[in-house]
């Protein structure tokens, strides 16, 4: 709260000074009955006279801009310490909190990525099963049990060709035949 004025400004005046105590010598040395009147005078312990100025109140005059005018209390000063206590508090707290969301975080990435591994292994051991399968599946000897079963029967040599050479066949077999005559056999085929 502030002080504020609501009248007119009015001249200022200046309080009058109080009165001056006048001596004993100068009140009774030709000053009259009016003077003499206005001091008193009192005995003291030891028997002198002392003369004393009778205490006049002096009017004093306010002018009307002063009396509008009422104290206010001091405004209250900031607390700096509490302000700053309160704020590292805050601080750290908020950095715990903040600390604790991306620690929890982590740990639900971390989940997933073992989920992730759990599967990966679990995928590895199921290729291995296949590949197992397939080498079992492929085996001459599965194969020619297979064949059997069917109804074929074993050839008695076995012509082997390189694609993209000119090299003669390879023949292979029991009744292995030289290339000239497994060329007469392939000629009366056809």
């Amino acid at each position: 709260m502030t002080a504020t004025l609501t009248a007119a400004p009015a001249r200022r005046v200046a309080p009058r000074p109080a009165p001056r105590p006048r001596s004993a010598a100068a009140t009774t040395s030709g000053g009259g009955g009016a003077r003499t009147a206005s001091v008193a005078t009192t005995a003291t312990a030891r028997g002198a006279a002392v003369a004393v100025a009778p205490v006049v109140p002096a009017e004093r005059v306010v002018p009307r801009a002063q009396r509008d005018l009422h104290v206010v209390s001091t405004p209250r000063r900031v607390r700096w310490g509490r302000a700053v206590v309160a704020m590292a508090i805050f601080s750290v707290f908020g950095s715990l909190l903040v600390s604790a969301v991306v620690h929890s975080m982590l740990v639900k990435g971390q989940s997933h990525i073992d989920d992730l591994n759990r599967q990966i292994r679990i995928e590895r051991k199921a290729l291995e099963e296949d590949r197992l399968d397939l080498a079992r599946a492929s085996s001459p000897a599965r194969l020619a049990a297979e064949a059997k079963r069917l109804g074929l029967v074993e050839a008695d040599t076995q012509t082997w060709i390189r694609p993209g050479s000119d090299a003669a066949p390879v023949v292979t077999g029991d009744k292995a035949q030289s290339p000239s005559a497994a060329d007469d056999v392939d000629e009366g085929r056809r």
